[in-house]
């Protein structure tokens, strides 16, 4: 393993479920000072547990409840961490969820609900987080935004949207912060089998949860996996990171062959439409279909 994270202090936001918690373990074990804030004192607690088990006594630790979308919170919570830790020379943006729907049939409240999480979420953090990494002139301001970011799909407009407005500030910050000696970077993870990605299938349209896990272009991959490639990205220090094939291809083709990632996108929409009538046809659940990893 890496001794890249070895004595470096590391605050993750949406820490202790997911990605953010895989990450956090492995960073752990590969002996940083970890911090994780999230809503639920019960699963920081657990995910605090699970750290201090692959750890070093004398490896620090600051489990912090936060709500990301209230900026008292999140400034409380960062002084906190910060005298906690000692410092900060890492920051996670990882805070986030879904809600999925055609945009004429979502309330507008999801709009405000996926910006005000997904993206003003990051932005309190940053702004909490960033004034320290900024005087000490060095440190890592990692952004995790998704593949939804660039490969626009029916239902995942506001969710989309928000993730995009991620690169788009990260890329004003990824100036602002150069000249400061801290690097900013945007982590782009795939379709990660979490336990939010299983809460937001529970309320998504079935056509999204079919095509998700049938599509030749899409993988569920483990937060585990996805937590590694995380922890190599930082390590990285590059800006753009796409960890994966699938994230990797899509991207490409979004980029390069527009009118064919279009061609696809709808001809995959077409077909997990006719799957989902066949189900129910045939009296078959559609949120059984199992996701392929």
């Amino acid at each position: 393993m890496s001794q890249w994270f070895a004595g470096k202090r590391v605050f993750i936001t949406g820490g202790s479920k997911g990605i953010g918690r895989s990450s956090a373990i492995q960073m752990a074990q590969a002996g940083a000072h970890v911090g994780i804030g999230a809503r639920g004192q019960g699963a920081i607690d657990e995910t605090i547990a699970e750290m201090k088990k692959v750890a070093k006594p004398d490896q620090r630790f600051a489990g912090v409840a936060m709500d990301v979308t209230d900026s008292g919170s999140v400034n409380a919570g960062a002084a906190r961490a910060l005298e906690m830790l000692g410092g900060l020379d890492v920051l996670v943006c990882n805070s986030g969820a879904a809600e999925a729907g055609p945009v004429l049939d979502l309330e507008e409240d999801v709009f405000h609900r996926m910006m005000d999480l997904n993206y003003l979420g990051h932005v309190r953090a940053i702004r909490a987080f960033g004034p320290h990494l900024r005087d000490q002139g060095k440190g890592n301001i990692v952004l995790v935004t998704s593949v939804a970011a660039v490969t626009g799909f029916w239902g995942y407009g506001p969710y989309g949207a928000s993730k995009a407005a991620i690169v788009q500030m990260g890329e004003s910050l990824r100036q602002e912060m150069k000249e400061h000696g801290v690097k900013v970077q945007v982590f782009y993870p795939p379709t990660t089998d979490t336990p939010g990605f299983a809460q937001e299938t529970i309320t998504k349209p079935d056509v999204l949860h079919v095509i998700e896990s049938e599509s030749a272009f899409n993988a569920a991959h483990s937060s585990d996996k996805i937590g590694r490639e995380l922890l190599s990205a930082i390590e990285a220090g590059r800006f753009y990171n796409l960890p994966t094939w699938d994230g990797k291809l899509q991207n490409f083709i979004v980029k390069h062959f527009p009118t064919i990632y279009h061609w696809i996108a709808d001809d995959e929409l077409a077909k997990g439409r006719k799957k989902v009538a066949d189900m129910r046809a045939k009296g078959i659940d559609p949120k059984a279909v199992k996701l392929k990893t």
